[in-house]
């Protein structure tokens, strides 16, 4: 069932306590963004219940709540479609189009739990973590070598680990 709670933790809190009133057997619950998954895990901790819950955006709440196994998945990384963005028009402009292998181009979110939260953290929270992201990597232009576009956050990721040292 689909219920709006207008984007606001306090609102998805009360939908929930209506909700599990009216279908008591349900434990998985998807929120269509992270402040409506805390207050869907606001309530059903109140009640004492243990429900699967996830939601979208990477908040800092939502992850620190995911670390601790309270909250169990975020979806997240679409904030980087400016970047890919600029990758494909760097590639028009000199050169390269992009339509030679698609005009569509979908957002490939990451998934974030308690498996893969650290790696994120480690790699792109704190100061400069997004800044340490190098956008050229996925231009076909500037990497010929380059055989599709890789965008997503599982494409950044394994860049990030080459630039730890």
């Amino acid at each position: 069932r689909i219920v709006p709670a207008h984007w606001k933790r306090s609102i998805a809190r009360e939908k929930f306590f209506q909700l599990h009133k009216i279908y008591p057997e349900v434990s998985v619950y998807w929120a269509a963004n992270d402040q409506i998954a805390l207050g869907v895990m606001d309530a059903s901790a109140e009640l004492g219940l243990d429900i699967i819950s996830g939601g979208l955006d990477w908040t800092s709440k939502a992850l620190e709540l995911i670390e601790t196994g309270r909250l169990t998945a975020s979806l997240g990384g679409h904030f980087m479609e400016g970047g890919w963005a600029a990758v494909l028009l760097y590639d028009w402009f000199h050169g390269r189009d992009f339509a030679e292998e698609t005009v569509a181009f979908r957002s490939r979110m990451g998934l974030l739990t308690k498996d893969t939260v650290g790696a994120y953290k480690r790699s792109f929270q704190g100061k400069g973590g997004w800044d340490k992201i190098d956008f050229r990597k996925f231009s076909k232009v500037l990497n010929p070598e380059v055989g599709s576009y890789a965008f997503g956050f599982e494409a950044v990721l394994e860049q990030m680990k080459g630039n730890h040292h």
